[in-house]
């Protein structure tokens, strides 16, 4: 199970609900039923905190399909989220809601679909309808879209080099200074200056745009020679500002001591925030330590539903780590035909044990007892 720094989908958009140890309120599921759609969604986020009691992924889908039917845009969105974890139908419903929704002008579903087409995530890659969808959420006020646009910039994978460069950002949209920055870190149609690009993220940091203290901190960090210190300060201002990818950074730091004493417990909460939030590399970070028990009592079937949030957006790993939880049957109950969508999207997703661990459970169901053998030497004991 590997670290990862990049990619998510957006659950909650602006920040994630806390969410107590005590069970859902009941008051919430009534409301739900009684026609309150934001009840709907506040009771499918309690529902849905694999952290407390009432766990029930089943029920979270039930309650957003109640406020998706009560012509909620949001539930509808989150409903999507959902259904692109489930079976091939339920993944192209999800995906044909979250077309709709962002044709609608709903900028948060064309964000997550410009994660779903950009990853590759059970629907073909296309890069450039995903950069389209991510500028498009950008320039409706995104900020996640506006993240997610500067992280293609450091990849390369947009703008064209040749497109225009203004002078300078304005100030006063913070979101300019995050973009411009990411185009001057890695020399895209003009010089590349790291101190220059981190003295523009520092500006979108200063305005409270906390995108800006995420590429901040990854600059220090980054640095010849890091400076860590600062980079940790500058996670901690983006996590404070709700910045789940910043969340899962300072997660990361307190998880392997890099800048700060080690504190497993404080990094299981940074990466559960994160996750909520909807950082799926955070999700797969808390499965880990779930799955190992540092930090946290160790609890199989909450690891399993992390790695599956992960999987959803592309992180081939984790849908790998889950679908071998389902075909031994190690957390959660047994279940082939999930094990082999999981495995299936882990190998498209370029992840090669998912491919051999496909392979291996297709000729075990075919009574090939070697096969079996090598999955039965994978049981974790709980």
């Amino acid at each position: 199970m590997r670290r990862l720094a990049v990619w998510w989908l957006c659950a909650a958009c602006g920040g994630a609900p806390a969410h107590p140890t005590t069970p859902p309120p009941a008051d919430d599921d009534a409301a739900c039923q009684a026609g309150n759609a934001e009840r709907c969604i506040a009771a499918a986020h309690a529902h849905g905190d694999p952290t407390r009691r009432g766990y029930d992924p089943a029920r979270v889908v039930v309650l957003y399909r109640r406020g998706c039917e009560l012509a909620s845009d949001r539930a509808c969105m989150l409903l999507a989220n959902e259904q692109v974890l489930g079976t091939p139908a339920e993944i192209q419903t999800g995906i044909a809601t979250l077309d709709r929704l962002c044709t609608k002008g709903f900028v948060d579903a064309c964000t997550n679909l410009a994660t779903l087409l950009l990853n590759g995530s059970f629907v073909a890659r296309d890069v450039s309808r995903g950069i389209a969808l991510l500028e498009r959420g950008c320039d409706g006020g995104d900020e996640y879209a506006c993240e997610s646009y500067a992280f293609d910039i450091v990849r390369r994978l947009a703008p064209d080099p040749a497109a225009p460069l203004p002078a300078d950002c304005d100030d006063a949209k913070p979101a300019s200074c995050l973009l411009l920055g990411a185009r001057v870190l890695v020399g895209s149609g003009t010089a590349q200056d790291a101190a220059r690009a981190a003295a523009l993220f520092d500006r979108a940091c200063g305005k409270k745009y906390a995108s800006g203290c995420l590429f901040l901190g990854m600059t220090y960090v980054a640095g010849t020679p890091p400076d860590l210190a600062r980079g940790i300060a500058a996670f901690r201002t983006g996590c404070d500002g709700n910045d789940a990818l910043a969340c899962n950074e300072l997660a990361v730091a307190y998880e392997t001591g890099k800048g700060v004493a080690i504190d497993r417990t404080r990094a299981v909460a940074l990466y559960t925030k994160a996750c909520d939030a909807g950082a799926l590399p955070s999700c797969n970070n808390v499965a880990s330590l779930y799955f190992t028990g540092d930090g946290v009592s160790k609890d199989l079937a909450r690891a399993t539903a992390y790695m599956t949030r992960a999987c959803s957006g592309g992180i081939a790993t984790a849908c790998n780590d889950a679908g071998i939880f389902y075909a031994i049957g190690s957390g959660v109950a047994k279940d082939d035909k999930r094990a082999l969508e999981l495995l299936d999207a882990a190998c498209k997703g370029g992840d090669d044990s998912g491919c051999k661990n496909r392979q291996l459970v297709v000729k075990c169901n075919g009574g090939d007892m070697v096969a079996c053998t090598a999955f039965e030497h994978m049981k974790i004991v709980p």
